[in-house]
């Protein structure tokens, strides 16, 4: 443990610790090294209070008083502390501190000097036996912070623990104190979570077991029940998180929460004259749903829901031709999205058929190679990669500046996209003198 940790770190517990303070590192650090994992972030508690802190460390800056947390060099230095309504008050030892924690993975401290782990509340023997607990009474735990039911669940999922019996009913209890807490501290949770590697999609049951799913993803929720139609063997909504299980590997949470709701829309079904289900568009059905839920419920910024909105709107899409993958790249141009991520989201699609199980990823391998052909031919993606300006167009109809100049060069490049003109500079100024915009 002792030679994972920075110069940074080692320096600030090295002065705390010859001025006679307690100083320890602790928390996700030591509970990921325990796990195998590497970590960026090092926090550090001690017994020296902010102003003791700063005698010691000209260059650093409290972190607001209420919760006295010394910010030197860009890592966290906590006072011992156990807290108050609103606020947190100066503890005398290591063991009120982190007896006020989250949960007991989470209270394993580290004496960098000593090369000893101090476990206060069995944090150690928790890893060992694979079980996630709170820290003394669970509701407490909770109603001090709801977001860590979500960060409990989190970590249940990334490091494969059973949540222990109390914690599980304490989350069930407590779970509505979640529809009070602000949109940005849940996205940021499941951010987190659809960040990880293997993590998501048992993230995603969890919600469910625990009932939370339907403060997280209420339209998803919708879909529970739901037939998938005659090429399914899997109900739509286990259709949506076998999608993301598809993608458990990949930490582009973008493109998971894609996944999720990429068939939303086929809660509009309808039952054709066989008895069947069908879902005819079911690509931009749910689109209004879908903003509903992630740009307002999560309050995800309009670039995130712009790329989710436009994979989930064009999931169906074809790329069966040169024409086809050149329009649907300047779609998704458009959006920020990379083709890469669609070809993902389509594997992703054909893998949750519970009737295509089988399917391998040399398909999505060979599409993207197909795409990649097309696009090494460098077709446009937006009128500003034509090969002629708004200059030309004025210079050649006699035109001043106006909107009519946008419209003339956004029908150029349809007409580019269609392949009924190439993006020559020659071919593109001859089509303009043909006088098909002013009359000749």
């Amino acid at each position: 443990m002792r030679k994972i940790i920075p110069n940074k770190a080692r320096n600030i517990l090295n002065i705390l610790q010859k001025n006679n303070y307690e100083a320890y590192i602790i928390g996700g650090a030591i509970r990921n090294y325990l796990c195998g994992l590497e970590s960026s972030d090092f926090d550090i508690v001690t017994s020296a209070t902010p102003e003791q802190i700063c005698e010691l460390f000209q260059k650093s800056a409290t972190v607001g008083n209420n919760f006295l947390v010394t910010l030197i060099d860009d890592i966290e230095v906590a006072t011992f502390r156990k807290d108050k309504v609103d606020c947190a008050e100066v503890a005398k030892t290591l063991e009120e501190d982190v007896s006020r924690r989250d949960f007991t993975i989470n209270a394993i401290a580290y004496d960098v000097n000593k090369n000893i782990f101090i476990d206060l509340i069995g944090g150690m023997q928790d890893l060992n036996n694979k079980i996630l607990r709170f820290i003394g009474n669970p509701d407490k735990r909770i109603i001090e912070d709801p977001v860590r039911i979500l960060r409990g669940i989190r970590f249940a999922s990334q490091f494969n623990l059973k949540i222990e019996q109390e914690t599980f009913y304490a989350m069930v209890r407590n779970k509505h104190l979640l529809q009070e807490i602000p949109r940005e501290r849940i996205f940021l949770e499941i951010k987190k979570a659809f960040s990880l590697s293997g993590c998501s999609y048992r993230f995603l049951t969890l919600l469910k077991e625990l009932g939370i799913f339907r403060y997280i993803f209420p339209t998803i929720l919708e879909l529970e029940g739901l037939d998938g139609g005659k090429h399914h063997r899997e109900t739509v909504f286990e259709h949506s998180l076998y999608a993301v299980k598809a993608l458990d590997n990949s930490k582009n949470w973008k493109l998971k929460l894609a996944a999720l709701y990429h068939d939303c829309g086929k809660k509009y079904y309808e039952i054709d004259e066989d008895g069947n289900f069908t879902f005819k568009q079911h690509h931009s059905a749910g689109l209004c749903d879908l903003g509903l839920d992630l740009l307002h419920g999560l309050k995800l910024s309009n670039e995130y829901f712009m790329y989710i909105r436009t994979l989930v709107a064009h999931h169906m899409s074809s790329i069966d031709s040169s024409k086809s993958t050149k329009k649907l790249c300047a779609k998704l141009y458009a959006s920020g999205v990379n083709i890469k991520d669609f070809i993902l989201l389509r594997y992703a699609d054909k893998k949750s058929n519970m009737a295509r199980e089988n399917i391998t990823f040399s398909e999505a391998r060979c599409n993207y190679k197909k795409c990649l052909k097309v696009l090494n031919e460098k077709p446009p993606f937006c009128v500003k990669d034509l090969e002629i300006s708004g200059k030309d167009v004025m210079s050649i109809l006699n035109l001043t500046p106006s909107p009519k100049v946008g419209k003339i060069l956004s029908d150029i490049f349809e007409k580019v996209l269609n392949e009924e003109l190439e993006n020559k500079r020659e071919v593109l100024l001859d089509y303009l003198n043909k006088g098909i915009y002013n009359g000749k």
